[in-house]
């Protein structure tokens, strides 16, 4: 990650203005891929932010990542209504069908598991996605398909 293209998303933005971390977690993200320590440690000091509120927020909300070494995300919601629906036993066949597909390698993982707080369809839990593929009232006879389906049509 280079500091001065950081440094170049952070001058759009008037210093200590907390309402514009999402906007630029975004541009960080598009730039490097994810959401770094470093650029975490350069937002706080700029926007005057603690760093866990920054990490609050983003782990909040399911579209940023902070792996570099994955090329694909499934995402599981564990808000209320999906964990009432049993969204951990949805979990735990993901986990199961991902470790398969990495195998014991993690510097080449191809897909990894991101419980988020909620996904915005509550009323459809639970809900997982590949990618930006949703899966709604899912059960874990679901997953392997799902993930074949995906594979396959990435050719992975």
């Amino acid at each position: 990650m280079n500091d001065k293209n950081i440094d170049s998303i952070l001058k759009k933005y008037p210093v200590g203005k907390s309402e514009n971390l999402i906007f630029i977690l975004q541009e960080v993200q598009d730039l490097i891929g994810y959401i770094s320590i470093e650029s975490v440690e350069k937002i706080s000091k700029y926007l005057s932010l603690p760093t866990v509120k920054i990490y609050g927020v983003a782990t909040f909300y399911d579209e940023f990542r902070f792996n570099t070494n994955v090329k694909y995300t499934v995402k599981v919601c564990e808000g209320t209504s999906c964990h009432l629906n049993k969204s951990s036993e949805l979990i735990e066949e993901i986990k199961y069908q991902l470790s398969l597909i990495n195998g014991s390698k993690e510097e080449e993982q191809i897909f990894c598991l991101q419980i988020v707080p909620c996904m915005c369809a509550c009323d459809k839990g639970p809900v997982f996605t590949i990618e930006n593929e949703y899966y709604t009232f899912a059960s874990p006879e679901i997953v392997k398909p799902a993930l074949d389906k995906f594979i396959e049509k990435n050719g992975i």
